[in-house]
């Protein structure tokens, strides 16, 4: 495995090990509604999951990394709005720029 893929994997792992820590909290505090809250949490694993799958060698853990972090962003701005009553453009901007990142890392990682 080269360098690339194993930046990206690291990057992917620690990205989803911090969106469900937000989803717990996010649960524990109620500050969203629980199915949001859970679909986080969930989506945080399979960002880990698809990691994982990478590492193994199954190069269409890249899709699941592609479809886990959309849905990521989608949750996350759902739980925005929900919080806070607006969407932060710049938070959002980060957020993108980091799962664009490790996409690229993962992809060019495995060819």
């Amino acid at each position: 495995m080269n360098t690339l893929l194993w930046l990206g994997v690291i990057l992917a792992c620690v990205y989803g090990i911090a969106t469900s820590v937000a989803g717990v909290s996010q649960l524990k505090t109620q500050q969203v509604p629980h199915w949001a809250a859970i679909a986080m949490i969930t989506v945080g694993a399979l960002i880990v999951i698809s990691a994982g799958l990478l590492v193994a060698g199954f190069n269409w853990g890249v899709y699941l990394l592609v479809l886990s972090l959309i849905a990521m962003h989608v949750l996350a701005i759902n739980n925005g709005l929900r919080m806070h009553g607006k969407i932060n453009p710049l938070h959002h901007l980060a957020r993108f720029v980091l799962s664009a990142v490790i996409v690229v890392l993962a992809y060019f990682g495995i060819r």
